[in-house]
Parts: structure tokens; sequence; C-alpha cells
């Protein structure tokens, strides 16, 4: 795109309702926003975002993870495209506070497009951060000059994929660690990727962040950005990657994704799809690979593959033509442990995943916290009750003699709750923790 193509938008006329790739005559920012809707369905973009400066607009297109800036439209525009889009998605363009959920539909060079929106479970899941959590003392609709700004003491962070930071700051009125200007990308994927809580910790306290968002395209379909941003594309197959089998029936090949220990102990599927709590191992896949050329180069073939127990899978060690690994996310393949620094305390409604005995949620908001020590052997566990009414026990195993133990039994300020007290499982030993200890 030519920042000309956009920036010429300037006579007026009535708005058409063709598809918006063969008009030509339209009032400036009705074009306008036709006009980037159009090239980014062009160009194969995945987002599009609209920042305000002080004194000029930025838009952004992001394209295989990358933003790149195409058009820096003038700051007085900002009013008109808002209501420009709030308009084609049926929203109420008086509400500028409360988070909106809106479609826009549009034929784009014969087809249309797919809805441009943000989901409830997100919008939900914002709006409680902003009314359950400490205010950071920040002005959030203020202008503050870089070079006179400091952050004040009430100051924290929230981590979550640099994707949502901008969802963060003008809807949950909270900072964000990262945001799609890029900021703090490699820690943020250095937390979310760690495959121990000390790593976590280390990321955790650099960044600033109290309080950890994670959704499930966190953990699927944008998984890979993680390590890849953290550690170098050279790191991804530690997590996870595509092998193809041979179908019996067509002779195809096939691709299939598989999972690898290391993913299942990255601090994002340990909070997302475990709620931080110990999970016991199931075994393995020992998959036998081999190596086949292909036109420009060579892929990897399942030849053979080998379900593994548990205590089978601990003494086998990955190597170039022997993998094991998983192809479901929720069945990791040796034990997860528990983390003790975080504890749910809220959850979205929509199930996004039922299998076996989890029942996962779109969005989780975890606070980080002290967690109490607690001396004693064995495993404890602690039956929870969410915000949404979904029941589970969250384990750990001790660790040199010691528990630490993220949640409180009493003074609870939030709805994800302990329905009693914890309990060592050898012993029977039950303990009560206040909120005091925890936090």
């Amino acid at each position: 795109m030519q920042d000309d193509d956009l920036g010429s938008i300037a006579h007026e006329i009535e708005e058409s309702t063709k598809d918006i790739l063969d008009v030509t005559d339209e009032a400036p920012i009705i074009r306008l926003v036709n006009s980037i809707l159009a090239q980014a369905v062009k160009d194969r973009v995945s987002d599009i975002h609209i920042e305000p400066y002080e004194k000029h607009l930025s838009v952004r297109f992001r394209k295989d993870g990358i933003l790149r800036e195409v058009l820096r439209p003038p700051r007085r525009f900002q009013a008109s495209i808002a209501s420009r889009i709030k308009i084609m998605g049926n929203l109420n363009i008086a509400e500028k506070r409360l988070p909106q959920d809106g479609r826009i539909r549009r034929v784009v060079a014969g087809k249309e497009m797919s809805q441009i929106s943000m989901s409830n479970d997100w919008a939900d899941s914002l709006v409680w951060l902003s009314d359950n959590t400490p205010d950071p003392g920040v002005g959030f609709d203020k202008i503050y000059q870089k070079t006179e700004f400091s952050y004040p003491d009430e100051a924290y962070g929230i981590l979550s994929w640099w994707d949502y930071g901008h969802w963060i700051t003008f809807l949950g009125k909270r900072i964000p660690v990262s945001s799609p200007f890029q900021d703090n990308v490699p820690p943020v994927a250095r937390f979310l990727s760690a495959k121990s809580e000390e790593d976590a910790e280390k990321y955790a306290e650099q960044t600033g962040a109290e309080y950890v968002i994670i959704d499930y395209a966190t953990v699927t379909s944008k998984f890979t950005a993680l390590p890849l941003w953290g550690y170098g594309k050279d790191s991804i197959p530690q997590y996870e990657e595509r092998y193809f089998i041979k179908s019996g029936q067509t002779g195809r090949y096939d691709p299939v994704k598989i999972f690898k220990q290391p993913y299942f102990e990255s601090t994002a599927v340990k909070l997302h799809l475990y709620d931080g709590s110990y999970t016991q191992g199931l075994g393995g896949r020992l998959l036998e690979i081999e190596e086949r050329p292909m036109s420009g180069g060579t892929f990897k073939l399942i030849g053979k593959a080998t379900q593994l127990s548990l205590d089978d899978t601990e003494k086998i060690a990955n190597s170039e033509n022997r993998v094991i690994g998983s192809n479901q996310i929720t069945e990791p393949i040796t034990d997860i442990p528990a983390l003790g620094h975080y504890r749910l305390i809220y959850e979205s409604p929509t199930t996004v995943l039922s299998a076996r005995s989890y029942e996962i949620k779109e969005v989780k908001i975890f606070e980080r916290v002290r967690g109490f020590t607690y001396p004693g052997e064995g495993t404890i566990e602690l039956p929870i009750v969410t915000n949404q009414g979904r029941n589970f026990t969250w384990q750990q195993k001790s660790v040199n003699g010691t528990f630490t133990l993220p949640y409180s039994t009493k003074d609870n300020p939030y709805d994800v709750k302990s329905t009693g007290p914890y309990r060592i499982i050898e012993t029977g030993k039950t303990i009560e923790v206040s909120e005091d200890q925890v936090n």
C-alpha cells in the first residue's frame, strides 16, 4: 500500500452499497475507512490497529506477527473514524466508556469480510478487571509528556500477550506490560513460555507484573509466537512441531501437530489449561521419525507410533529420529508441577474446550501473590469453585519439605473461592490460610 493512496481521499460524494474495492467516490471519512479495510484484505493481514498520538493517528497492519505502519492521518480524524467504525459495526456511537461487541461485514473483491470484533468474554473480563483491581494511579484519558512522566508508587502491570495491550489500556483502564507497540515483548514471551516457576517469577518481577491474563488462543493458535519472540525460531520445535502421517485409505500425507513436554511445562499452559495445579502425566507416544524428500526440501514423516506408560516415558530421551509427544493439549506427557505464586481470580463464561475432566474457559485472570510457605511432605489439595460455578481441586506436591500456597481459605476478596480448608492427602491434616498470609 502507498500512503498516498489513502491520504489523497479528499472529495465528498454519497455513500455507495457497491463492492468497496470498486467505489471511487464517497465521503472522505467513509472512503478512508473503506479503503483501509479493502487494503487490509488485499494484503491478507490479521489485525488493523488504529492508535492515537498527540498530533496524529497511526494505522498499522499486522501480518505474520509483525506490525507495520501504513498511514498517519491527522489526530482531528480520530472521532470521525471511531464513529464511522461504530456505525459500520452497529454500535452505540454515544458510548465512549463501556466495551461494545460489534461486527462489520462488507463485500471486498466479491467476498464477504468476516467479523471485526472483540468477544464478549474479553470485554466482560476487562470490565471486571477495571472494577476489581487496585487503581494504578494513572489517568488513562490524559496525555503525558514522556520526558516528564514517572509511574506512581502504586502502579503495577498486567501481563498478557502483546496483542491485547490496547484492550487492557482502554477497556480495563490498567497498565499493560506489553502492547501492539511491541514494548517488553521478549520478557513477556519468556514468562509465558518459561518451563519453571523460578524463571517465570524472574520475568514477572522484571516487568512489574501483578496480574496475568491468558486466553485460549495464547495456548493454541498463538502459542508458537511465545518461544519465537522469547528465544528465536529454533526454539519452537522444543515445544511443538508439525509432522506428517500417511493415510492408509488415500495414501495422502496429512499434517499432525505434536506437543512436547516443554509445551505442557510452559507458564501459559500451566495457568490456562491446568489452573496452576499439579497435573499427573499420562505418558506419551514414542514417534519414530523419517526424513523424506520433497520439492524444495524435506518433510518429517511419522513412521511408527508406540504408546508408552508414564514410567517408560521417563526412561527415554528424545533424539533426532525418536520423539516423545502428545497430540492432545489436555494430556501432558509427564507430571506438571503446581504454581505457588499465582491464583485464579476470574474466568469468563464461555467454555471453549471440554475434554476428560477439563472445562476450559476463553479468558482467565490470575493474581501474582507471595504465597504462604507451610512445612509438610506429600500432596496438599484445596477444593475451589470459580465465579462461573466450575469446581476443581487444586493440588501441589511438596518441594524440599514445604508447600507454597497461593489461595487463602479465609477473607478471600474474589468470587473464585475455596470451599473448604487445605488438606494433606497422606495425613489428612487440614490447614486454614488467611488472606494476609498469601498476599
